[in-house]
């Protein structure tokens, strides 16, 4: 009976999904429940195991995820002795490595294994599924050997989104027998989640192993605002009642994941769980927790007007001046709710931003090379030559241009926010200091940005008078700038006011939804769309045509002063404008709504048809724009460089461009004709 028992062990062990814990807790935001999680190598303390475990002891965690870098391996055998010696449960191991398994099987554990679910390229959804779940399948096995449950983690990208997540569980489960794949799920991974995050939640939680918290607020990641303590976003207390209520009881992740000290950064999220909790069944809110890591989290609180001298405090007034000057009256949010959303927020911010010292944009100067700056961030400019660039906008900068300095003006010292892109690294000063900014990507330094798929918020703190921003770019590469003198915290709170009073519903909860008017007599059978970069929309048709739609409010908020704007549209930043066919009198439209099979970049754009009376196009901008004809059934295209598109025909793949800067095309370059 023994070597029986001794030989159908592994194999159970092997063979089935391992409870996450031995009964579910009565409260799933217990202490004992909590997993601390990124605590290794993103803690400014560089703690070794031993005071690692007795700090996460001391916090009172029942349970820790390990994640590492290779100085680390040598430590492993260490790390579980120091968690068994405090009663700590190794509750997960990041990724795979041969040693740990060997440590492992030695000490008789079996943590989960978390792994980012990848996001392999696919004709169709069900090949993606396919190929991600043989990616996996050898980790998979790995982790069954060793009888643990193996985590597929989101971490951004296809693979990252909830629903890919649990059709690769169910893949691999269906197909490869794999009973021990579940999923991580992280907050702060899922920011383009949060609207739907009751459904998915639904869908994920038969498959659920671990859920790992995060301070949330809209568009976080899109902001600088992807790791945040609890209890510092509107959002938080919303999603915890979503979890708890959802019927989910397994373990809930808390997670250091900034260069904070670890230890600081996790009691900042437990103080912030503890006061959201008794909000949770209707009881007041008691004081909001004042956080210690709030430098790196950017103005979540006021900061003290009593000089410092720490790292965190240098960082956080880094470029600004130092010199003595009376505390400045907090601005308030002029609220003013209006019929619509669009209404509210234009209303809400210029009656704001009257109250606050004008802050603007002076001007952009480009240099051949990174010009000498002086010890206040200025440069001499009498040679430098003089742009302007769209705001909120992605653009590629002229091939002789390596370096630009912003001039920032301000009346009196106030905040603002900055949000800078760029595709390639660039190096950043702000009065000739470091760039303060949020935690950004992971590898992302202070003073340079770059590789990054989403502008990162920057907000700073302007001193009175000129202020110097200085990027200089390694190569040409697509860059995006965009000035908000709303600044952060006023931002923060408009978001959250109009959120509550326009709550989105239906398809607007995922798609800005526009109604656009047509040409009389236009029958558009839409093939495909896309944006160009003067954010002018491309449109090909069944008929064979691609037209130019021009939007007239984008023009006009595009051609508004004092925010770094720029009227690029009716030059098609690059492509000169040209007489729409038909265009010598405003045509008539119908406002019949009629859904179009198509959406890009996020938008939902709808077209209207022809039949009936309606009033004109507005004068200002709205036009249509016919670019080329004579196709056979375009059915998708896509904007190349300004003036190009790529279209797929019935026949072929083909490049079509306007060379001549008419605003028509005049080449067509067939690309391949065995599609």
């Amino acid at each position: 009976m023994k070597h029986l028992l001794r030989t159908l062990l592994p194999l159970v062990l092997a063979g089935a999904v391992l409870p996450a814990a031995a009964a579910a807790p009565a409260d799933i935001f217990a202490r004992s429940n909590l997993v601390a999680w990124c605590i290794v190598p993103f803690d400014s303390k560089k703690r070794g195991p031993a005071e690692r475990a007795e700090m996460v002891a001391k916090l009172g965690f029942g349970k820790v995820a390990y994640d590492w870098r290779q100085e680390h391996v040598a430590e492993f055998e260490t790390e579980i002795l120091e968690y068994k010696k405090r009663g700590l449960d190794y509750f997960a191991f990041w990724a795979m490595h041969e040693e740990a398994f060997k440590q492992f099987a030695k000490h008789g554990l079996h943590p989960q294994i978390w792994m980012t679910a990848p996001s392999p390229a696919g004709a169709t959804q069900a090949e993606r599924v396919e190929k991600a779940a043989a990616q996996l399948l050898p980790s998979v096995e790995r982790a069954r050997k060793a009888g643990c449950q193996f985590g597929l983690y989101n971490h951004g990208g296809w693979g990252g989104e909830p629903e890919n997540m649990v059709a690769i569980c169910e893949l691999l489960r269906t197909k490869n027998g794999a009973t021990n794949v579940g999923i991580i799920y992280n907050l702060h991974h899922g920011h383009d989640h949060v609207d739907r995050f009751a459904k998915v939640l639904d869908e994920m939680k038969p498959h659920l192993l671990c859920l790992n918290l995060n301070g949330m607020t809209r568009d976080g990641e899109k902001r600088g605002q992807k790791i945040l303590p609890l209890g510092s976003g509107e959002l938080d207390l919303a999603l915890l009642k979503l979890i708890r209520d959802s019927g989910y009881r397994g373990p809930i992740g808390v997670i250091g994941h900034t260069n904070d000290d670890v230890e600081q950064r996790l009691r900042d999220n437990l103080d912030g769980l503890d006061w959201l909790l008794p909000q949770l069944d209707g009881k007041p809110a008691g004081p909001k927790p004042k956080y210690r890591t709030v430098a790196r989290v950017g103005a979540l609180q006021a900061p003290s007007t009593a000089p410092s001298t720490t790292p965190e405090r240098r960082l956080q007034t880094a470029g600004t001046n130092t010199a003595a000057s009376a505390p400045i009256a907090k601005p308030t949010l002029l609220y003013t709710k209006l019929p619509t959303r669009e209404q509210t927020e234009q209303t809400t911010t210029a009656a704001t931003l009257k109250q606050l010292p004008p802050a603007q944009l002076a001007s952009i100067h480009t240099f051949a090379a990174a010009p000498t700056l002086k010890p206040d961030g200025s440069a001499d400019v009498p040679a430098a030559k003089t742009i302007t660039l769209p705001n909120a906008q992605w653009t590629t900068l002229d091939a002789a241009t390596k370096s630009l300095l912003f001039t920032l003006h301000a009346d009196a010292e106030r905040e603002v926010t900055l949000r800078i892109g760029c595709k390639r690294p660039v190096q950043t000063k702000f009065n000739n200091g470091p760039l303060p900014s949020e935690i950004g990507p992971p590898g992302w330094l202070a003073g340079q940005i770059g590789n990054i798929a989403d502008p990162v918020a920057f907000h700073l703190k302007l001193r009175a008078g000129d202020n110097f921003l200085s990027l200089t770019f390694t190569e040409t590469a697509p860059f995006y700038f965009e000035l908000d003198p709303l600044g952060h915290e006023l931002r923060t709170q408009l978001n959250a006011r109009l959120t509550a009073d326009f709550p989105p519903t239906g398809e607007a909860r995922y798609y800005k939804i526009e109604t656009v008017a047509l040409p009389g007599g236009l029958a558009l059978e839409v093939g495909g769309m896309a944006f160009a970069a003067d954010n002018s929309l491309m449109i090909c048709t069944r008929r064979g045509e691609i037209w130019r739609y021009v939007s007239a409010a984008v023009e006009s908020e595009c051609a508004k002063p004092g925010l770094n704007r720029a009227a690029m549209l009716r030059s098609g930043a690059g492509v000169p404008p040209a007489k729409a066919v038909g265009q010598a009198s405003p045509p008539a439209a119908s406002p019949a709504v009629v859904p179009t099979a198509a959406s890009t970049n996020g938008r939902d754009v709808r077209s209207t048809t022809a039949a009936g009376t309606a009033a004109p196009l507005p004068a200002l901008g709205d036009r249509w724009e016919l670019f080329a004809s004579g196709l056979h059934e375009p059915l998708g295209l896509i904007v190349g460089k300004p003036g190009e598109v790529f279209v797929v025909q019935r026949s072929e793949l083909t490049r079509i461009a306007d060379t001549d800067g008419d605003g028509k095309a005049d080449l067509f370059e067939t690309l391949d004709q065995n599609c």
